[in-house]
């Protein structure tokens, strides 16, 4: 008997044959516009993409990165050095913060502070005449003063009738005597002074070796007050004198370079014909621990300033009656930095 269905298998066996070229086709065009084909276990037989690298050793690649790396340092290095120099600020600070300022300097140490202080006291009768005394004034009765004394004229002559005027004018001046300035400023010194500190008054005027008033210890205040007011003024101001013989009045202590003040408070030369820079100078060889410390108490006088260069000291002047107690207090070296003590 006949199998009619063998025809139709054999149709059906076509067709699927016929479809699966189809696919083939289709799959194959595809890999082909792609990159090429590829076949499992075989590879790719044709590959339109990938182009083979040339094969390098390690040690070359190294080589090729550090050159890289070299050449990529370089360029930093010429950006950095063609910016504008400017340090990055601190976290939370301003933008444009004012520039540092350099740390405070201690003060100077002008005058030397010490526990043994000597008060050179003027007593010249010139010390009578007014604080606010016209310089000018002062200046030309020195000036007449010393052309009557060079030229040997007699009470009658004109140059002398000419210095007595000058000398009335200046007495009946208005205004406070320096003296009692000065003594005022000495009173306020022995009340501010340290407690440790010991002073010895000296006064001078007349020509000759000054006067020694005595010598206070720190419990000794009211003593030391007693005697400045006591000063009595004499004539004449031998200034040189009483430079010269501080060496003899004040006794050298044990201690070397022990520091010793002397405050010389003046308002005048020296009258006797002596040589107070000369006199300075010969005080600093045999007393270098002392150095005198020059209050002018007046507004003219500037010829005594050696006395305090030539021993070391400072020359102060007082622009006002109100400033001469504070600058008595440096001048003793009662007014100084800590730093300085």
């Amino acid at each position: 008997m006949t199998d009619v269905r063998a025809p139709s298998r054999a149709a059906a066996a076509a067709g699927l044959f016929g479809l699966l070229a189809v696919l083939a086709v289709v799959i194959g065009w595809l890999a082909l516009s792609a990159c090429g084909l590829f076949l499992p276990g075989v590879g790719w037989l044709l590959d339109s993409c990938a182009v083979a690298a040339p094969s390098i050793s390690q040690e070359e690649a190294e080589r090729l990165r550090g050159a890289t790396l070299a050449e990529e340092a370089r360029q930093l290095e010429r950006r950095l050095a063609q910016a504008a120099s400017c340090p990055t600020p601190p976290p939370g600070a301003p933008l444009h913060a004012a520039a540092p300022q350099p740390p405070p300097q201690l003060a100077a140490c002008p005058v030397r502070r010490s526990d043994r202080v000597a008060l050179l006291l003027d007593a010249s009768t010139s010390m009578k005449l007014s604080y606010t005394l016209d310089p000018d004034l002062e200046r030309r009765t020195m000036e007449a003063a010393q052309k009557v004394e060079a030229s040997g004229m007699g009470r009658a002559s004109p140059a002398f009738a000419e210095l007595q005027s000058l000398l009335q004018e200046m007495e009946a001046a208005p205004g406070t005597p320096r003296i009692e300035l000065a003594k005022q400023a000495l009173t306020q010194l022995a009340d501010a002074a340290d407690a440790e500190t010991g002073f010895e008054l000296i006064s001078f005027a007349q020509c000759g070796p000054p006067r020694h008033q005595g010598r206070f210890s720190p419990a000794q205040r009211a003593e030391l007050k007693r005697a400045i007011s006591g000063t009595e003024l004499r004539d004449s101001t031998a200034l040189a004198d009483a430079i010269a013989a501080l060496p003899r009045m004040i006794p050298r202590e044990e201690g070397a370079g022990r520091p010793l003040n002397v405050v010389l408070i003046s308002d005048g030369n020296d009258s006797c014909g002596g040589d107070p820079c000369a006199a300075a100078a010969q005080l600093e060889q045999e007393r270098p621990e002392i150095n005198v410390n020059v209050l002018a108490i007046t507004r003219s006088i500037g010829a005594i300033r050696c006395v305090a260069d030539r021993t070391g000291g400072q020359f102060l002047q007082a622009g006002d009656a109100a400033s001469l107690a504070p600058l008595l207090r440096t001048a003793a070296g009662q007014n100084v930095p800590d730093h300085c003590r």
